[in-house]
This record gives structure tokens, C-alpha cells and sequence, in this order.
């Protein structure tokens, strides 16, 4: 009787120690896919991030070139005035000195 308590006890701990073995598995892996997945949102953060400022980079880029564009089509038309202002000027001032013959 005895010899047979010894072999459950001897099985009732080899079982728990199998369940513990089991536990501390699972958990390993557990963490381990927490952290593989903590690494996979850290990437894909990183590429987000990256992402978003080349996207800006960009359109802070065609701002720009539209920018430089408007003025140099401002300059362009403010310079037609100037001259078409010019040729008004000396056309009103041909007529008023009448016609020459």
C-alpha cells in the first residue's frame, strides 16, 4: 500500500510538473508573439511615419513650384501692363499732337 501511495505521489508530481512545463511553454510563446508583434507595429509605424512625411515633403514641394509660378506669371503680366501702358501713353500722345503730314 504504501509502495503504490509513493507511485501516485510520484505520478501526481510528474504530472503537475508536466503541467507546469506546459504553462511556462504556452506563456513563453505568448510573450514571444507579443514581442514579434510589437516589433511588426513598430515597423509598421516606421513606414507610416516615413510614409507621411515623404508625402509631405511633396506637397510642400509642388507648393512651392506653384508659388514660384504665380509670381513669375504675375511678374510676366505685370510687365505686358507696363508696356501695353507705355504704348497707350505714347499713342495718346501721338494723337493729341495731331496728325503729322
Amino acid at each position: 500500500m504504501a509502495e503504490e501511495i509513493g507511485r501516485l505521489a510520484d505520478a501526481i508530481e510528474s504530472e503537475r510538473a508536466a503541467r507546469e512545463e506546459k504553462y511556462a511553454n504556452a506563456l513563453r510563446q505568448l510573450q514571444d508573439e507579443a514581442a514579434r508583434l510589437g516589433q511588426m507595429i513598430q515597423v509598421e509605424r516606421s513606414v507610416r511615419e516615413q510614409s507621411e512625411a515623404t508625402i509631405f515633403n511633396a506637397m510642400e514641394d509642388v507648393c512651392a513650384r506653384m508659388q514660384a509660378e504665380v509670381a513669375k506669371e504675375r511678374s510676366d503680366r505685370e510687365g505686358t501692363e507696363e508696356t501695353l501702358l507705355k504704348l497707350l501713353e505714347e499713342t495718346l500722345v501721338s494723337v493729341k499732337k495731331g496728325p503729322r503730314v
